[in-house]
């Protein structure tokens, strides 16, 4: 007779959409660190161990400050159609898109000295022009379309570029808010 077993599955570091093959997703990134957790495999994962009759719960391993939006509710998304027990232990850390991941699971397991939470949504915008013109640098952009050229780390946003950004993290966060409150963890 097989004995039920339960697996403890990692999410460390940023949580990034794609895999992490030399095809896959290259991010640029403004701070070191190699530890990533990408969604596209974590999702692989839960689906090829779904069909184990001998697997009975699944305890993510999490020590995290989250990652993008859609990696995160990937992953979260993957969670919650398990029909096996699953259990989230957060280490140090389980915040932002690693505590949606959490808050997905049946329960949550942390120290007392765990950073927990962390519920909010950011984005960043590297601006080198001002470095780019101290070093004679000058970038032509050629685009069509009211915000195609908007991100670009060469040129200053414009106010509308601003409002839209800031409009976009807000809808992010107002879903991310929704979907902790279904859990009701």
């Amino acid at each position: 007779m097989l004995k039920a077993k339960a697996i403890i599955l990692p999410i460390k570091g940023l949580i990034l959409s794609g895999d992490s093959s030399p095809a896959g997703p290259i991010p640029l990134l403004p701070f070191g660190g190699q530890n990533a957790t990408f969604s596209e495999e974590v999702v692989k994962f839960l689906k090829r161990i779904e069909t184990n009759k001998r697997i009975r719960a699944i305890i993510f391993q999490i020590d995290s400050p989250g990652g993008t939006p859609y990696a995160s509710k990937e992953i979260a998304d993957a969670i919650k159609k398990l029909k096996i027990a699953t259990i989230a232990l957060i280490r140090e850390y389980g915040t932002s898109g690693a505590y949606w991941i959490a808050s997905s699971c049946n329960k949550i397991v942390a120290d007392p000295l765990s950073s927990i939470g962390g519920i909010g949504t950011r984005a960043d915008r590297l601006d080198f022009s001002e470095l780019a013109k101290k070093i004679g640098v000058k970038v032509d952009t050629f685009f069509k379309g009211e915000y195609k050229g908007m991100g670009s780390p060469y040129t200053e946003p414009s106010e509308k570029e601003k409002s839209f950004i800031e409009e976009q993290v807000s809808k992010f966060n107002e879903y991310f808010v929704e979907e902790i409150k279904k859990t009701g963890i």
